[in-house]
């Protein structure tokens, strides 16, 4: 068996390599996809983590040619959000956010329904974060009439019985009327509670506020290097990490640049 798990590594590590070009040639990939839809179950959790991974790399490479092999895993690929391991979620999270090259929410839109409407609230809110993303990365320009198709989802989310769920999809909307504006968000919406409303709007303008002072702010000292890590976007449970880079510790007594103080 650990011959086997080997085996089955090396050729996903390999295929992944030889994958991660600007743009793959469009040729017949169903052997391909049909061994990537198998291990998706795999019982080890690194082999299930690549065939999700290969999903990703095909559709940044192949684009609109993916587009079917995309609309046909969305049933099976988009539950992974549900899997209680961390780096299962967060590849599948990356791999969503790939395949916005190939389709739109519009093209699985009853696959997303399925999932809003699912039991599992932390399922629920991974979802609520892929579209999020999408709507932030398509912009004003695109993305309001799938919104709107999904608009009474949102509004039933408002309602659900996780107080986790509810504030994920307020703070969605939130984030959805400062993309679209207080108007066409209302309109999508109908007819909502006035304190649901109202929480919208004071999210929204909080968050046009945070913006406004973040882009008014000088830019940082040359002397110190601040890198974020970990969005928490397809993991609830993660943390943001800051680290911190101070030049001042290499003329620290005792330190020469390039060499090693310890012994």
């Amino acid at each position: 068996n650990r011959e086997k798990w080997h085996e089955k590594r090396d050729m996903l590590e390999e295929f992944l390599t030889a994958a991660n070009v600007p743009k793959l040639a469009n040729v017949p990939i169903q052997h391909i996809t049909s061994m990537a839809k198998k291990l998706l179950n795999d019982n080890n959790v690194f082999v299930m983590i690549c065939s999700i991974k290969i999903y990703g790399a095909l559709a940044k490479g192949l684009r609109k040619n993916f587009s079917v092999p995309c609309k046909l895993i969305m049933p099976f690929l988009l539950p992974k959000l549900k899997d209680k391991k961390g780096p299962v979620i967060e590849e599948t999270g990356k791999t969503l956010d790939k395949f916005v090259y190939c389709i739109t929410p519009d093209d699985v839109l009853d696959d997303i329904t399925q999932a809003l409407n699912d039991k599992l609230g932390s399922y629920k809110i991974h979802v609520l974060g892929w579209l999020e993303r999408y709507f932030e990365k398509d912009g004003p320009a695109k993305g309001l009439s799938t919104f709107k198709k999904l608009s009474s989802n949102y509004k039933k989310l408002l309602e659900d019985s996780s107080v986790e769920v509810r504030d994920r999809a307020t703070k969605c909307l939130a984030k959805l009327q400062t993309i679209y504006g207080e108007e066409k968000l209302t309109s999508a919406l109908g007819d909502i509670k006035s304190g649901k409303l109202g929480k919208i709007n004071d999210m929204a303008e909080n968050m046009n506020e945070d913006s406004n002072t973040s882009s008014s702010l000088p830019p940082p000292s040359s002397s110190r290097r601040r890198v974020q890590l970990g969005s928490g976007e397809y993991n609830s449970n993660s943390q943001s990490a800051i680290i911190e880079e101070d030049k001042q510790n290499t003329n620290r007594p005792g330190t020469s640049k390039g060499a090693d103080s310890r012994k």
